[in-house]
């Protein structure tokens, strides 16, 4: 009995430092099912994470750098490109 009391500390306290697998599909506006299923995949469109037991927990610190990163990812992929292959001329004026 005295294992589980300890146990539920040491979650409550990772809770504390970190965001559990529940609040995380809160904050990315997701399903659990969905953050299971990326993290079966390999998770490398997730945050680090530290498993405890059978749970999954996400360090703030970190949750906090990759959002800014994504972010930032987000803002350099929304300027204007190009599209593919060779630029093309400018064709002259008509009527000159």
């Amino acid at each position: 009995m005295d294992l589980k009391a300890g146990e539920n500390d040491s979650v409550n306290k990772l809770e504390q430092v970190g965001y559990s697998l529940a609040q995380l599909a809160i904050l990315l506006d997701t399903t659990e099912a969905a953050l299971r299923m990326e993290i079966q995949r390999g998770g490398v469109n997730l945050p680090p994470r530290v498993k405890r037991g059978a749970k999954w927990f996400f360090p703030r610190r970190l949750v906090e750098q990759w959002l800014a990163e994504l972010e930032a990812r987000a803002v350099a992929a929304s300027r204007p490109r190009r599209g593919p292959g060779r630029p093309r001329k400018v064709a002259p004026p008509v009527g000159n």
